[in-house]
């Protein structure tokens, strides 16, 4: 064989399907035969979501999904740059739970789309048994989203496949984790001021959309008027202002430059964490963001908006169901 055809057929070899070298493969373009062939021993499962919620007149309904698509990218590159193996991409799911409207009790924004939390928790282990069923046994869940009962569910969808499975299926998104990377300064004194609490499609989400999406977002986010929250209750009484165009903080400050830099960021801090588990690291002992303002009076009352409004469509479906069987 001449060194020119060698060298072709090494590099078919390893860029192929299915091999014995490092590789990123995407569960949708690949057969049963593929699938069988994975080495489950050497093989991560990434699981990225995005819920599809309103981000105001600016962002795109799905800005969460842009970015944990991009942030589960990045882990599976560095994973197989650290650690080598499989992984194994899933496409992103575009089902989450709990929305800001629920702040104020409002009935959902256009755009909002989104599941009870029983739903999200079952979609999750469902998916988490046919895994667990067919042999894997690592996976990881990029679902950034800040609703308490949204990182519940996907949390004890979790812990339903560690424990049926002795497994480590791992919500990286919903664990708070500061590791040891220097958090960048975003905004000056001046703009935090302006901007007030960090919470939903205001100054930081609208960098991050302008650095992953720029053609997605409003070109008159510039003249977006700031809503300040100093306080968590200040984001209920936002929410139930006649006018409340459903962001917080002030979407004007933001730039392609600082959505790069939070998103670096973030992204080595995830990648940070998954290497660790990936070591033995003890995730377990972490705190979630399911326990986020526990017992802050605003993030109760999100939450007792969020069940109230889930048990409320919970019944109107149940006697749907109840009637169509008669």
């Amino acid at each position: 064989m001449s060194k020119s055809k060698f060298l072709v057929a090494v590099l078919l070899i390893c860029v192929g399907p299915i091999s014995g070298f490092a590789q990123i493969l995407k569960v949708a373009e690949l057969s049963a035969r593929d699938l069988e062939n994975l080495n489950r021993d050497q093989t991560i499962v990434i699981m990225p979501g995005g819920i599809l919620e309103e981000h105001g007149p600016y962002l795109p309904a799905f800005n969460d999904g842009y970015l944990n698509a991009w942030l589960a990218k990045r882990m599976a590159e560095a994973i197989i740059a650290n650690r080598g193996g499989t992984v194994l991409m899933f496409p992103t799911i575009p089902l989450g739970a709990g929305i800001p409207e629920d702040f104020a009790g409002l009935s959902p924004f256009s755009g909002s789309y989104t599941v009870r939390p029983e739903t999200l928790r079952s979609v999750y282990m469902d998916l988490a048994s046919a895994l667990g069923d067919d042999g894997f046994r690592k996976i990881f869940v990029i679902s950034k989203h800040g609703a308490p009962q949204h990182n519940t569910a996907l949390l004890e969808a979790a812990e339903f496949f560690n424990d049926r499975y002795t497994g480590t299926m791992v919500i990286l998104t919903s664990l708070i984790y500061e590791g040891a990377i220097d958090t960048p300064i975003i905004f000056d004194e001046e703009e935090q001021k302006e901007h007030g609490l960090i919470v939903h499609a205001g100054g930081e989400e609208t960098s991050q959309a302008l650095f992953l999406q720029p053609q997605l977002v409003a070109e008159d986010y510039v003249e977006a008027k700031p809503y300040h929250a100093a306080t968590t209750t200040d984001l209920i009484r936002i929410a139930k202002a006649p006018d409340w165009p459903g962001y917080f903080g002030s979407p004007r400050l933001a730039t392609s430059t600082k959505g790069a830099a939070m998103l670096e960021h973030r992204s080595k801090l995830l990648i940070e964490l998954a290497l660790r588990i990936l070591d033995g690291y003890d995730w377990t002992t972490l705190p979630t963001r399911a326990d986020r303002g526990a017992n802050d009076p605003a993030f109760r009352e999100l939450r007792e908006n969020t069940d109230a409004r889930a048990e409320k469509e919970r019944l109107i479906q149940e006697e749907w169901i109840s009637i169509r069987g008669q």
